[in-house]
């Protein structure tokens, strides 16, 4: 009944239940299994009548596998068994004595690439003996990729359940991507993304025919390894419990070229390779594998290709963020802070940056939903602390070309789009966000800076969120960028032009950090009146770290109940609503007569436009409108004074 056509599923439902409340006795169940598993494996191999077609058979293993999904995994052995069973001769080889290229030749080729001396040459060869490559010969193509296709099948069906078969399941994976990568080696030489092979795992095996499949089946092979690499990396290398591990090493060196052509070749769909690198970063256990070259430099250039797709670029930045949740050194001085140790003034400055990176991180990511951060990987040094300088070029490049260059670009893409930047920047912002506040000051802080600027402007005509967004990346990033001053004034004529709440917000945070880190642009009392003009009766935490001591709120922030009620309205007010009171101080403190005697354009320029969108808003209440025209007109008439003696002078 069970190798008839039919429902499958119902079928071992009836023959074998789930293991716990089935009416088989165990000794009936031991006999009856394999030859359940038998017959239903056969169904799979049967390629005439119905359901023989490629797509169909995908479905027919799905349907099949979900089935066998009771069993336990001693009796999933004899499915491995079958499933293996054309890879007799390989398995009986790989317990052989290996045969690997010698040390010489190994040193050899350490010497012309020294990106391969820290990998175990002779432990990866010895997991691939010339015998099993071999052997793997005399099985067909076809078969090897059917055989790929099952075991992927499996491990996403039956996932832990094969934990006990790890390292076979392994081994043999390791096999095929060897003999996939040697075999389109000899039939395409001159290919960048295949050859040459390192020594430790180059073997002398038939080139194929057909080079489409033979890339098939090594990337197939890849993917195979990848997913035991993520579910069973310990049982996968042997329960060695160290990584990297010859098991590790050798999966590496196998893909090796095609990790080196990652930016030429692999930039419009997730491929395999990519997908080892996204496997790595997220379990911090894997993490010593990206130590070491060439895979994650090859994997973050892929961000400066011309033609980078969405999907890959996303990919990629998710795993940056997944190694942004390590320790990162944010000093870049780790050698000194050791020596100094017992330097309390030193250890007093290390622990404010620190708090400063933490707020400042806090503030970036907005008020949307955060992603938890694996305790796992926060305790481990990121692998991605090395590489920060060129990541910074590299996501500068991206961001380049995804969101343009200057204003015109910026005007221009809203014109056309109609929503302000084209797709897949709103990632790379989002992933800045929490870079911002380890970006070095200097070049790199200032070309961010420079790239990011013109979105926040009016002429762009951006879309809120995204304005909002970039706002927070420049809080972090302008006042240690040389090009300040120019920052306050590009961003002026936004004091009028924003919109959204969210955004009128980050942009008083960027007048603040600029009024606390550039005491030279005297933008402090600016940053006060902004702060005043777009206050709400809500908590102080929603302030952000530059804005809340400007304000002097950090008590507040550090539970200081006495400070809170002190400061505490003496009505109840509604959630979100005006304070009055606050935008009322601020207006009269926009034309304040000691201010106007030293304030500059600089200072002038912000708050004429946030008088005149206060005037002109729709605010309700009257006497702010007349308070916010009073003060408009002294700063008119202040500024015409001043026009007047200059052109006397």
């Amino acid at each position: 009944e069970v190798g008839e056509e039919g429902d499958d599923g119902a079928t071992v439902s009836r023959a074998v239940g789930d293991g716990k409340g089935s009416s088989l006795s165990t000794t009936c169940r031991t006999a009856l299994v394999p030859l359940v598993v038998r017959a239903l494996f056969g169904r799979l191999l049967l390629r005439s009548g119905r359901g023989s077609s490629k797509n169909q058979l995908a479905g027919k293993r799905a349907t099949v596998l979900a089935a066998l999904g009771a069993l336990s995994p001693v009796e999933l052995g004899t499915l491995v068994d079958l499933a293996l069973a054309p890879f007799a001769h390989l398995e009986a080889a790989l317990n052989s004595p290996a045969s690997h290229p010698t040390a010489a030749e190994m040193e050899q080729e350490q010497e012309q690439d020294p990106e391969l001396s820290a990998y175990d040459h002779a432990g990866a060869s010895a997991e691939l003996p010339h015998a099993a490559l071999l052997a793997l010969d005399g099985v067909p193509l076809t078969r090897r990729v059917g055989v790929a296709r099952m075991l992927l099948d499996m491990l996403e069906h039956h996932g832990p359940k094969l934990r006990p078969h790890a390292r076979r399941l392994a081994r043999v994976s390791l096999s095929l991507l060897a003999h996939a990568a040697n075999s389109l080696a000899a039939a395409l030489p001159g290919a960048v993304d295949v050859s040459p092979l390192p020594p430790a795992v180059r073997r002398s095996t038939r080139a194929v025919s057909d080079t489409t499949a033979g890339r098939e089946a090594r990337t197939l092979a890849l993917r195979l390894c990848v997913e035991l690499m993520g579910s069973f990396s310990e049982e996968a290398a042997g329960g060695e419990g160290t990584v990297p591990s010859p098991w590790h090493d050798g999966v590496i060196l196998c893909a090796l070229p095609m990790l080196r052509a990652l930016p030429t070749h692999y930039t419009q769909a997730i491929s395999a390779p990519l997908s080892l690198l996204t496997a790595i970063a997220s379990d911090a256990f894997l993490w010593p594998l990206l130590e070491r070259p060439p895979l994650l430099h090859c994997t973050l250039s892929t961000l400066s290709a011309k033609k980078l797709s969405r999907p890959v670029a996303d990919a990629i930045l998710d795993a940056a963020d997944a190694l942004l949740d390590g320790k990162l050194d944010l000093t870049g001085a780790a050698a000194a802070q050791e020596e100094e140790e017992t330097d309390d003034a030193t250890r007093g400055r290390r622990d404010s940056l620190a708090a400063a990176a933490r707020a400042a991180v806090a503030f970036a990511e907005g008020g949307g939903k955060r992603r938890e951060v694996d305790p796992a990987r926060a305790a481990l040094p990121s692998p991605l602390g090395p590489h920060m300088g060129a990541f910074l070029g590299h996501l500068r490049t991206h961001l380049s070309s995804t969101l343009g260059g200057g204003a015109a670009a910026a005007a221009k893409a809203a014109k056309a789009g109609g929503r302000g930047a084209p797709p897949g920047g709103g990632r790379a912002l989002a992933l800045l966000c929490r870079m911002a506040p380890h970006v070095p000051d200097g070049e790199d802080c200032g070309a961010l800076v420079a790239l990011l600027l013109p979105w926040a402007s009016p002429k762009a005509k951006a879309p809120q969120p995204l304005v909002e967004r970039v706002l927070r990346v420049l809080a972090f990033l302008a006042p240690r960028a040389p090009q300040a001053g120019g920052v306050a004034d590009a961003l002026a004529a936004a004091c009028g032009g924003l919109r959204s709440r969210g955004a009128r917000g980050a942009l008083v945070e960027v007048f603040c950090a600029l009024a606390l880190g550039r005491p030279e642009l005297r933008l402090e009392h600016t940053a006060r009146v902004l702060l005043g003009l777009g206050a709400h009766a809500t908590d102080a935490s929603s302030l952000g770290p530059a804005a809340s001591a400007l304000l002097g709120l950090h008590a507040e922030k550090q539970g200081d109940d006495e400070s809170k009620a002190e400061r505490a309205p003496k009505r109840r007010a509604r959630l979100d609503e005006l304070d009055f009171d606050a935008r009322a101080t601020a207006l009269s403190l926009a034309a304040d007569g000691e201010f106007l005697k030293v304030a500059g354009v600089r200072q002038l320029a912000p708050l004429l436009h946030a008088l005149c969108a206060e005037l002109l808003g729709a605010s309700d209440d009257l006497s702010l409108r007349h308070a916010a025209g009073g003060s408009l007109a002294r700063l008119v008439r202040h500024a015409a004074g001043r026009a007047a003696a200059l052109a006397a002078a």
